[in-house]
């Protein structure tokens, strides 16, 4: 017993460790990831999915899978152990034990498809529901101003039946395929139990027949719970790999050290700013923002940009700190080209104070000169 315990808390606390470890790397690995992409990649993203990413997504990978994996490590070994307790003890319970182990072979394969089909597309109707919310929230002015409340609610509602019926289904499927392994189960323990009673002179004694039963009896928590856990492992498979996506897949800015093009400790020195026929695209598909911009501020200059909304103005601030790289021209500050610098040598050396009323908990000083 104290070996057996010994072993148990061993593998739990690797299986901990392994688990906790693969969480946090995950975690850390999105986070940068998504820190460092492009503008482009937030602008086709809606935020629901990062939200999803960050949230359903990594709480299935910290606890729900985890804990499922850890369930077929348990349940799995007491599965294998009754079946053979019993087939040992009574040799002529092998053919009914491997007919019902072949019978509930056709159930999981007919529905663990579909549920992980289910999961697979609640997950996928989730982050509409809630991008539909956040969409709403951020433009309630504009519908409540255009008397549109009827139909957005309307579309949540839609949206919100859509995900509940999956997720309904999903629960009916699993319900389903319970109540067949309960059943069958079941008809593996009346046979069991009648081959007992027939053997019970000249194979089976009084107290192996009290084993047999007992470890028969288990069998019917044993199926259910090995099948529901590989189940719901292959369902969550899907948010693992989501997270895998935006941990690998989305375009990343350019660097943000460039060790051979270090600009100068005291540059900018004047201010100076030449754009050179620059032409910028928000994304690959769209026109260009700017147009063969060329403009030449001299240092010291006041300068103040005039246009009407999309004209462009935020555009040549964009474009001065590379929040979108030029298609084509060149942009040139105190004659050094922006292009070859870091992003970071380049951001540090511009003060900026944004359009949205952001108040970060920082000094007034820090915030609208970016001097420490």
């Amino acid at each position: 017993m104290i070996g057996f315990g010994a072993f148990v808390l061993c593998r739990g606390m690797l299986f901990s460790w392994i688990t906790l470890n693969t969480s946090r790397v995950m975690h850390d690995r999105l986070l940068a990831r998504i820190l460092h992409s492009t503008m482009d990649f937030f602008q086709r993203t809606p935020l629901a999915r990062l939200v999803n990413a960050f949230g359903p997504n990594l709480a299935i990978v910290d606890d729900l899978l985890p804990d499922s994996m850890l369930n077929i490590l348990q349940f799995v070994p007491l599965l294998l152990g009754a079946l053979a307790l019993i087939m040992i003890n009574n040799y002529w319970t092998v053919i009914p034990c491997v007919a019902v182990w072949i019978l509930v072979i056709p159930f999981t394969k007919f529905t663990n498809p579909s549920i992980a089909v289910l999961g697979q597309q609640e997950a996928l109707a989730q982050p509409h529901a809630l991008s539909h919310v956040t969409a709403s929230v951020q433009g309630v002015s504009t519908i409540k101003a255009f008397t549109c409340e009827s139909q957005f609610v309307d579309t949540f509602e839609g949206r919100m039946n859509r995900l509940h019926n999956f997720t309904s289904a999903l629960y009916h499927v699993q319900l389903w395929l319970a109540l067949q392994l309960d059943s069958i189960a079941s008809i593996l323990v009346f046979i069991v139990g009648i081959l007992c009673v027939i053997y019970a002179q000249s194979i089976v004694t009084a107290s192996l027949m009290g084993l047999i039963m007992s470890n028969a009896m288990q069998l019917i928590v044993f199926v259910k719970w090995v099948n529901r856990d590989v189940a719901e492992t292959r369902a969550r498979v899907p948010a693992v790999l989501t997270s895998e996506y935006y941990a690998t897949q989305p375009p990343i800015e350019a660097n943000f050290i460039v060790t051979e093009r270090t600009p100068p400790s005291d540059w900018p020195q004047t201010g100076q700013i030449s754009f050179d026929k620059a032409v910028l695209h928000y994304n690959k598909e769209g026109l260009p923002v700017l147009k063969d911009v060329t403009l030449n501020i001299r240092g010291g200059e006041k300068i103040g940009i005039v246009g009407r909304t999309g004209a462009g103005k935020s555009t040549l601030l964009n474009s001065l700190l590379r929040m979108y790289e030029l298609s084509e021209g060149t942009i040139v500050v105190d004659g050094i080209n922006i292009a070859e610098t870091g992003l970071h040598q380049l951001r540090d050396k511009i003060g900026v104070i944004p359009q949205g009323m952001i108040r970060f908990v920082i000094s007034c000083q820090i915030l609208l000169t970016n001097v420490h």
